[in-house]
Parts: structure tokens; sequence; C-alpha cells
């Protein structure tokens, strides 16, 4: 009945790194300043221990090009997946440039790198085959978009296994390694296919309605007949669905509440071209001819349920998502074009602190927080909505 007490009470951060296979271990790694220690804890006994290396006479045999942990580990900034076994452990580190996969073993407490790049790469969401063998892993090494690609434990060996056109956004090996399931980014909106082991023959599965995946990614279950993934739609809130392979449509497992708002009220946005390139537009309901709102951001903005789209919406603003390189340049010509829309003083949604290209050009900034940009901060997560609205309608001219 007491409150949560810490695992590790050790200054730094602290990366979760994982599960043992049955349950009883915990994996990860605390990070303080340029030290980096990777560590365990027993979930029955409630000990955690550091992995150090074995003492001399204990014989342990150490490979030639094994590194010691605190080498192999510089620049972590994820860890895991634990292998099958439980006897070694996936990180992932960034220096010189680029990203590597590496292989930290918790007996010789030493490590290996796997897969890394001699230019500027991403490696993401590592997944072993059940057999431990062979290690998938999203990347865009060698191409222009995340791709999936496998390594082979032992001997390095690398190949793609999938790369389409359009970047893969999650992936899942499911148990008996017969089977793998992508989510493909296509148009703002994630699409899945199903390829078989070893023919890789991709096959569309039945979607959800139009929407993106949640945070998470997809899980199969131990039978491998269903999956699991959070899905994020444009006229409604994020959800789990569940969809059986070979069976019908998916299937909405959770409904978050939604107070006060049908879901016909809420807007779904159209995509229309600005510049070179596809942008999202969301209109508030109603024939008048709305203030806008400008959104850029770091990362492509998906067509899905934005709390702040839908409160900028609700107070008759309408919303233009455009991203990529000249996105405020290409949104503000768009603006002037548009017949149906008021171009005057248009507010500007910068998220991530991108810079302001033209200030003047702006009725005010709405900027996260930290970036200073003289108009109004507003966090991601929790954003204070009220504010928004009454800097959008009062606040940006004054």
């Amino acid at each position: 009945g007491g409150g949560p007490t810490p695992i590790d009470p050790a200054a730094g951060d602290q990366i979760l790194g994982g599960f043992s296979r049955d349950g009883k271990r915990l994996f990860y790694a605390v990070r303080n300043g340029a030290a980096i220690s990777l560590r365990t804890f027993a979930l029955d006994t409630k000990t955690r221990s550091e992995v150090t290396p074995p003492p001399p006479a204990a014989g342990t045999q150490t490979p030639s090009d094994s590194l010691p942990l605190a080498e192999v580990l510089s620049g972590l900034f994820a860890l895991g997946p634990p292998s099958p076994d439980g006897r070694s452990i996936i990180a992932l580190v960034r220096r010189s440039g680029s990203e590597a996969v590496v292989l930290a073993d918790f007996t010789s407490a030493r490590g290996n790198v796997l897969v890394s790049s001699d230019k500027p790469a991403r490696f993401r969401h590592p997944r072993f085959s059940p057999d431990g063998r062979t290690l998938y892993f999203l990347t865009d090494a060698g191409r222009s978009t995340m791709g999936v690609d496998a390594v082979t434990v032992q001997d390095r060996s690398r190949k793609t296994v999938h790369a389409p056109p359009g970047n893969v956004e999650a992936f899942a090996v499911s148990e008996d390694g017969h089977r793998l399931v992508v989510a493909v980014e296509s148009n703002g909106q994630d699409v899945f296919s199903l390829l078989d082991f070893p023919s890789l023959r991709a096959q569309p599965l039945a979607a959800p309605p139009s929407g993106a995946l949640a945070d998470g990614g997809l899980i199969w279950d131990r039978t491998g007949e269903r999956l699991f993934f959070g899905w994020r739609l444009s006229d409604d809130t994020t959800d789990i669905w569940q969809l059986r392979t070979g069976r019908g449509t998916p299937l909405r497992l959770t409904r978050s509440p939604r107070p006060g708002l049908r879901r016909d009220e809420i807007p779904r946005p159209s995509l229309i071209r600005a510049g070179t390139g596809p942008a999202w537009l969301w209109r508030p309901p109603g024939g008048t001819k709305p203030r806008v709102a400008v959104l850029i951001a770091a990362a492509a903005t998906r067509p899905v349920f934005d709390k702040r789209i839908a409160a900028l919406n609700f107070a008759g603003l309408a919303v233009l998502a455009v991203n990529g390189p000249g996105a405020q340049k290409a949104a503000l010509s768009y603006l002037h074009a548009a017949q149906d829309l008021d171009s005057r003083d248009p507010l500007l949604l910068d998220p991530d602190g991108l810079e302001v290209e033209e200030p003047s050009q702006w009725g005010g900034v709405v900027t996260g927080p930290g970036h200073h940009r003289g108009g109004l901060e507003l966090d991601a997560d929790r954003p204070d909505l009220r504010a928004l609205v009454r800097y959008a309608r009062h606040g940006a001219s004054n």
C-alpha cells in the first residue's frame, strides 16, 4: 500500500532495456555524464547488480574483437531488447555523426559493434528472431527511406529484408519466426503488409480507418494470429486495435473518453498541395472565411487527431500543416492565393523551435517550452488549450 520506490537511486539518466524472457530480471543502464554502467535487477529478491568483468581466475575467454562496456556503450541513447537467452543485450549508440548497433555481453562485460555506417544513418527498433541468431532493425543506411534490415549475430553478415519506396515506421516478427508484418507510411497514413519467410512476398493486410500508428509499434500474440497496436484517427481518440490475420477487418478494443465532443464535430483534414509538396488543411465547421494557423514541425505532420488543432478549429481558425524545406514560404504563398481563407496575420505554430524565416509575416508565434520566440510557449504533451485560443484570438495581434 505504500508509494512507489526507485529500483535504483543512482544519480544520472536511467535507460530501460527490457525484461528477461522469464520476467525475473530487469535490464537497464545508468548514464551519469560520460560514465555508463550496465545493470540488472532481480525482481524476486529485489536486488540490483552492476555488470562487471569476471575475475582473471574465472578463465573467461575474451573475443579478440570485443571492447570494454564503457567503450562500446559510449554515446548510448537506447537499450534493448535482451537476447532470448538473456545472456546479452542490444544497445544503440550515437557517435561521430552516425549511429551504430552494438551487442553487450553480460558474462564478459564486453561488447561488439554489430552494424555501423560510414555515413550519417539511423538505426531504430532492433528485434531478435525467436532463436536469437538474427537481429532485425529499421535503418536508412545507404538509402533515403527507413527499411527493415537483418544481421546475423554470429558472423555479422547483413542483408536488406524489406525496403519499399515509403518509410517503414514499425515492424514485428512472429513468435515462430515465419512472418514479418510492416507498417509503411503513404501520404501521411500507415498501411500494413505481411511478408512470409523466406519468400518475403508482401501481401496487403486489412487496415483500420485512415490514420497512423501510435507509439508502441506492432505486437504479435504468441500464436501469431493476432496483431495489437495503438491507432490514431483523424477525427477520434487514440485507442488499441486488434487485427486477426486473414479474418476480416480490424477490431477496436478500447474507446478512450471524448468528453463533450461528438465524433462528427471533429473536423477531418484535407490533403492539398502547398509549394512542391503535399500539405494538410483542417477547416473549422461553417462557411466563414477563417483566419489561419500554420503548423510546421521537424517531422512530417500526420493527418490524425491533435487536440491543439481541434481547439483552434473550434475557435474558428483553420490549420494548415506544411513540412520540409521552404515550408514557411510555401504556406504563405498558399494563403495569399487562397480565396476561401483569411491570409491576414496568420499564426505560426512552431512546436520544435525551428527558425522563423520572416518574423514580420506572422501575426504571432507559438513554440514549445524554452524556445523563446517572443510569443506563446506551449507544452506539446499537456498544452494549455485555453491559453492557445486566447493567444490566437487576441494575444498575437497585440
